[in-house]
């Protein structure tokens, strides 16, 4: 069956590359029209190939086609949001609405990308603050890929994903030092890769992640000793695979 990883909330597209490595066909979504036409550019010839579909749009859990506002930061785009009201500091600055520079674009559900494009062998869900509205919409629709993984700056990221009946075990990756380390990762066809992620990138998923996948029971412990809601991703493999 052919491997389909949506990428949702793409950024700069600095995690396609290893995507390509471990899937037959990349769904890269993001609200930010510069950055996905600077996506489209660089990987012209994957896009021709049809191994990567590039979506323009802001990712809703609402009706596909509506007018929605989007808020670039352009200091440090990756933290672009639809929820600028959300608390948030760079270094001791608190950033407010203002600081945001208004876009307006045309949302789509995320349950019609997925229809449009095919089963999900993986999901990277990573949406500055939205990503436990998206999280909820895609498990209550009964979509369950292999691999799973959100970012979880609220305790109900964390609540939604730990307690679903088809996720059992987790990984806990952290974001903020994955450029500094050297990933072994497996692509496609199985071969061994050495491989290094960019900042601000999500990074690997799945078996890549180093270190065993946890219980339920003790992942939980795990995530708050290890600091809680924040700047982290949790991975969850389907429990029937």
């Amino acid at each position: 069956m052919k491997k389909i990883i949506y990428d949702l909330g793409c950024h700069n597209g600095s995690n396609i590359p290893y995507y390509l490595l471990k899937a037959d066909l990349v769904i890269a979504v993001d609200a930010n029209p510069k950055l996905c036409e600077n996506i489209k550019l660089k990987f012209h010839k994957e896009i021709k190939e049809k191994r990567l579909i590039v979506e323009n749009c802001i990712i809703s859990h609402e009706a596909s086609g509506e007018k929605k506002f989007f808020y670039i930061f352009e200091e440090l785009d990756v933290i672009s949001t639809i929820y600028p009201e959300t608390k948030l500091f760079l270094g001791k600055k608190k950033i407010v609405k203002s600081d945001y520079m208004e876009i307006e674009g045309t949302s789509k559900n995320v349950l019609d990308i997925i229809c449009d494009h095919g089963e999900p062998f993986y999901i990277k869900i990573d949406l500055e603050h939205y990503d436990h509205i998206i999280l909820r919409e895609i498990l209550n629709n009964r979509i369950f890929p292999k691999y799973i993984s959100v970012e979880s700056h609220n305790l109900e990221v964390f609540n939604l994903i730990t307690s679903h009946e088809k996720y059992n075990f987790f990984k806990l990756l952290k974001g903020n030092d994955l450029h500094l380390k050297q990933y072994q990762i497996k692509d496609l066809l199985g071969l061994e890769i050495n491989y290094q992620f960019p900042a601000h990138s999500a990074g690997p998923f799945g078996e890549d992640v180093k270190g065993n996948w946890l219980s339920r029971d003790i992942f939980k412990l795990e995530f708050f000793l290890k600091g809680g809601p924040s700047w982290v991703d949790i991975h969850a493999i389907r429990s029937d695979v």
